[in-house]
């Protein structure tokens, strides 16, 4: 079975000493040594960006995960992540809407930035109306959109009013 979005109160999770809890010049500085550093001679006296908010999570338990939109109107559910290799970033969530039992159902290329993740419910907000969303440009599983294309992507950003990443 695999593990959920966002662990659940009932699971174990590491101890604060095992978890990162800043990065001093490149390095990962972990727990009790995080206070050595700063009274060291060797302290890095420009800030750390800390580590304690940051939610990394295996792409597998996001595929599946329920999309709704600000209403609460269920819009489906993340079929696949789509990974811009050459900039190293998530650059869509494939959201599939509509159909029965898989017949008719149309997949939308949702630009990353455009889902808000919903910590508590388990799943992704898109701020869309369904309505938007029926007319929105979509595809079937057998015919993907040129997703690298830049003049597909910007417009898919636009349409979703998402900042596009590249630029």
């Amino acid at each position: 079975m695999d593990k959920p979005l966002i662990p659940s109160s009932s699971q174990t999770t590491p101890s604060s000493d095992d978890l990162p809890r800043s990065i001093d010049n490149g390095r990962v500085v972990l727990g009790p040594q995080s206070q050595r550093a700063e009274n060291s001679v060797e302290a890095n006296t420009e800030p750390t960006t800390s580590l304690s908010s940051v939610m990394i999570t295996p792409i597998k338990s996001i595929v599946g995960e329920s999309v709704v939109n600000t209403e609460g109107e269920n819009l489906g559910k993340i079929e696949a992540i789509a990974l811009d290799t050459n900039n190293n970033c998530v650059a869509y969530g494939v959201l599939s809407f509509g159909g029965f039992l898989g017949i008719g159902k149309k997949l939308f290329a949702i630009p990353w930035p455009a889902l808000k993740l919903d910590l508590d419910k388990h799943r992704f907000i898109l701020d869309v109306d369904k309505e938007r969303l029926k007319f929105a440009p979509g595809f079937d599983k057998d015919n993907w959109p040129p997703m690298a294309d830049l003049q597909w992507a910007t417009n898919i950003h636009y349409y979703y009013n998402a900042r596009p990443y590249w630029g």
